[in-house]
């Protein structure tokens, strides 16, 4: 019975779809209706109340002034009015005790209500009170008030009957209407399932055919319905099945065709040794072909014992879950030759992750065998070639270090031995043009001495970059730089030497330049100096341009990068010699013409650019001028604080009193500083080599000693150390003299026990401002004492000072100063005439001097001052 009520019920999709379109309409039309109901008498029930509501209150208020004068006859005809109110089941007006003073049924006067609130119970504010509010009865309690004092009661007591009728005719039209809809609702159903299921019998159909064999049968639905785009994906599956076996079918002949015509032997076995299948090159193996072998085992074609050993590794390969792989000598049964295999053995597993087999290969490595025998035996004599040879790379990179040291001692002693004789040509020239007996005709000679000695010493210094560099010495030391104001000063400078050949120099700026960037600035100026130096060398006419703008980078990027071009119209460079001009000590046909340099101002350049950071390339065409272009990335940066170029200078002391006590192991640089000491008012005593300046130390106790870093018996190091570790020794300050240019060797001078280190060639000026300064305690500006000729008397000077110069006064002739410009120096003593003339003249001495050494000390003690 209840198979066949499933049956009736749910035995088609039309069916399911009638029952289920009749029981959803029924539900919600049930749903419907109920919430119809409920709402509307919900709705019926407020309005009835609020009716009532409205009718106590207006009997209260009619009856006030009946009941305060007690006009009974009155009241009960406003009751009566009330009659004809429909719902209306009673209407009565009570006094304040409860006592029936008018009510629609006469037979119910004077009795008394117990049921009434407390007088001013009633409502807020003297409101009506809903006593029952029901599907029987709304009853409202109204106070009756006069002059906001509650005297009596009115009360009214409404019914529902209309209500209810009206509830129970929604309630059966509503029922009426969700008949209708589950009729049409289950007529529609049936109607859309006869077609839906149309389209399934066809689909069963071809479905039917499909299985018994008939591969091309199609539904070919047509329409845009659901029933019929499911007809066309069963058509368009079955295509596509029909495809895929097509395709399997070929690539199960590809797998075929691959695994038989594999070198290595391949086969397959279940868990119980059992082939399954097997290639060509396998049936060799056994002599037999795969249909022999396929539900055979090893047992049937080999030896037990191999058989057994191969049914080992089978398992092992199972018990391992992963490839085993061992190696093994077989013997051909077609042919009889001999083989020695590696064999991969790997577990095959169905969906489940069972192990259901064994994928055998085997690969023939005999000759892969005897190939690495013979590569061991090679092996072997490689290694002893590569011992040998490493034995000899070893030799040679130590020779190349002692070559490298050999090349570090040979620079430092050249610096040495050439600055030594150089320290003599200069010093005495100072001292020759300082002497009141030369002729005036031959101080330009002293001059041309000088400047040839400072050009010397420049070639000597660009050597040991190069030599500082190659040895990775060198590094970038960065500084806030004012780009703007160094770019100009670097135009101002070869601004004349322009002027001179009939060139135009500019200067372009861009827009977006920064002002300010955190760089090496002796480096970038440097680079920049050396190309507009150049381009003015190597241009007879026309112009020679420095410019300078930002490029591009990202959003929020803190590093600019900046780019500098210099250009000029001069007589260009070869193509065969643009890859040449940056490698050091070569000079381009224009240069050896020019018979300047040493070739190496490029290489720095060059080198100070990587070091840097940046790039550096050139554009040029023979007799089109050349543009070198410097790509550099740098931060930009906050200005920094202003000097104060305020100093308090006071001169030294009786210098005729100071005792100073000279170490130097050269003649005629021993002699040279005793007569710029003694010119200059000192007491001076001589030794020619460390220990005798110990000894004279603990003789004479000087108040300040030069010493040379370089001396025989003692040298300056270990003189230092000994004379630091005499009673009194702590005292006197020590000053080295040094001929080297390395900047690295001044912590090991200073960790001797030196004060200070001064380089040579000396600087008259700069040697006696340093020792007014140390022997003034280390903090006061040297006396500008000056040297007469012997054997005229020694005079005295106001100190040159540049204490109360403006900051950015002393920042120009410090810059210029470094760049060793004389022209641009002296444009900034033009300007300073007119309110500084004695600095001014002291100033104009230094550069008459080429003494640009003086000149930075004098920037430097201003500006710490």
């Amino acid at each position: 019975m209840k198979a066949r009520l499933q049956a009736l019920l749910f035995g088609t999709v039309r069916r399911q779809l009638i029952l289920g379109v009749a029981l959803v309409h029924a539900v919600m039309m049930a749903l419907f209706v109920w919430d119809l109901t409920t709402r509307q008498e919900s709705m019926l029930l407020d309005r009835q109340t609020e009716q009532a509501t409205a009718l106590a209150r207006a009997i209260a208020t009619s009856s006030a002034g009946w009941l305060a004068a007690r006009d009974y006859q009155g009241l009960r005809e406003i009751v009566l009015a009330q009659s004809h109110y429909p719902e209306l089941l009673y209407a009565m007006i009570l006094d304040a005790r409860g006592q029936v003073l008018a009510h629609t049924d006469p037979s119910r006067l004077n009795q008394y209500l117990l049921d009434l609130p407390k007088t001013g119970e009633a409502g807020q504010a003297g409101g009506p009170l809903i006593l029952s509010h029901d599907a029987d009865l709304v009853d409202v309690l109204g106070p009756v008030l006069l002059a906001d004092r509650q005297i009596g009661w009115a009360r009214v007591g409404v019914g529902q009957r209309i209500t209810g009728q009206r509830l129970a005719a929604i309630t059966r039209d509503g029922m009426l209407y969700a008949l209708a809809a589950i009729l049409f609702g289950a007529l529609l159903a049936g109607i859309m399932g006869l077609r839906l299921t149309r389209r399934l019998h066809a689909i069963q159909a071809v479905t039917d055919a499909v299985q018994a064999g008939d591969a091309g049968r199609r539904v070919h639905a047509s329409g845009i319905d659901e029933a019929a785009q499911l007809g066309q994906a069963f058509d368009q599956m079955l295509d596509t099945l029909a495809e895929r076996e097509r395709a399997l079918r070929d690539r199960e002949s590809h797998l075929r065709t691959l695994l038989q015509t594999l070198p290595d032997l391949v086969w397959l076995k279940d868990v119980d040794g059992v082939y399954l299948s097997c290639n060509a090159r396998f049936e060799r193996f056994f002599g037999a072909p795969e249909a022999a072998i396929v539900g055979k085992t090893d047992h049937d074609f080999v030896t037990a014992d191999l058989a057994d050993f191969f049914r080992e590794h089978d398992r092992k390969a199972m018990a391992a879950g992963g490839p085993s792989v061992n190696e093994e000598w077989i013997t051909f049964a077609d042919d009889g030759h001999r083989e020695l295999l590696e064999t991969v053995k790997t577990p095959m597993r169905d969906g489940d992750g069972r192990v259901i087999g064994v994928l055998g290969i085997g690969r023939d490595i005999t000759a892969r065998k005897a190939a690495e025998t013979e590569l061991a035996r090679h092996r072997e004599h490689l290694e002893e070639l590569v011992a040998s040879r490493t034995a000899e790379l070893a030799r040679a990179k130590e020779a190349a270090e002692a070559a490298s040291r050999a090349k570090s001692v040979f620079l430092a002693n050249m610096s040495h031995e050439l600055r030594t004789p150089l320290n003599a040509i200069l010093g005495f020239a100072q001292l020759m043009a300082r002497d009141a007996r030369i002729p005036e005709d031959q101080r330009g000679n002293l001059a041309i001495v000088d400047k040839s000695g400072q050009h010397l010493l420049a070639l000597i210094n660009d050597v040991l970059d190069i030599s500082r560099i190659e040895a990775g010495r060198a590094s970038a030391h960065p500084d806030i730089v004012d780009l703007p104001e160094l770019l100009a000063t670097l135009v101002e400078v070869v601004d004349p030497r322009a002027r001179a050949k009939g060139l135009e120099l500019r200067l372009e700026l861009a827009p977006e330049l920064p002002r300010h960037i955190e760089t090496d600035p002796g480096k970038l100026r440097q680079i920049l100096l050396n190309l507009l130096i150049n381009a003015v060398k190597y241009t007879e006419r026309g112009e020679v341009a420095l410019t300078a703008a930002r490029m591009p980078v990202a959003p929020g990027e803190a590093r600019a990068v900046l780019r500098f071009e210099v250009r000029d119209t001069g007589v260009g460079i070869a193509a065969a010699e643009l890859d040449r001009i940056f490698q050091a000590f070569y000079q381009t046909d224009a240069g050896i013409r020019g018979g300047e340099g040493t070739g190496l101002g490029l290489t720095i350049c060059r080198e100070f650019t990587h070091l840097l950071g940046g790039a550096l390339a050139v554009e040029s065409e023979p007799g089109q001028g050349s543009t070198f272009r410097l790509t550099l990335p740098a931060r930009e940066a906050a200005p920094p604080p202003a000097w104060d170029a305020r100093v308090q200078a006071t001169p030294a002391a009786d210098v005729a009193a100071r005792r100073i006590l000279v170490a130097e192991d050269h003649p005629d640089n021993r002699e040279l500083v005793r007569q710029m000491l003694e010119r200059a008012g000192y007491q001076v005593r001589l030794a020619a080599d460390g220990r005798a300046a110990v000894e004279l130390f603990k003789a004479w106790m000087p108040e300040l000693v030069l010493m040379d870093m370089r001396m025989p018996v003692l040298d300056g190091y270990q003189a230092t150390r000994a004379i630091r570790a005499l009673p009194g020794g702590d005292k006197p300050p020590i000053l080295a003299l040094t001929a080297s240019a390395f900047e690295d060797d001044r912590p090991a001078i200073l960790a001797a026990g030196c004060d200070d280190v001064i380089r040579k060639p000396i600087e008259i000026d700069h040697l006696l401002a340093r020792l007014a300064s140390l022997l003034n305690g280390g903090g006061q500006t040297a006396p500008a004492t000056e040297m007469a000729s012997a054997p005229a008397p020694v005079t005295t000077e106001p100190p040159l000072s540049l204490a109360g110069l403006p900051a950015a006064t002393i920042t120009d002739l410090r810059r210029e100063a470094e760049r060793l410009d004389p022209e641009a120096a002296r444009a900034i003593t033009r300007e300073l005439r007119a309110s500084h003339p004695a600095v001014a003249d002291g100033i104009d001495a230094l550069i008459d001097g080429f003494d640009f050494e003086r000149l930075l000390k004098l920037c430097d003690e201003a500006g710490h001052d």
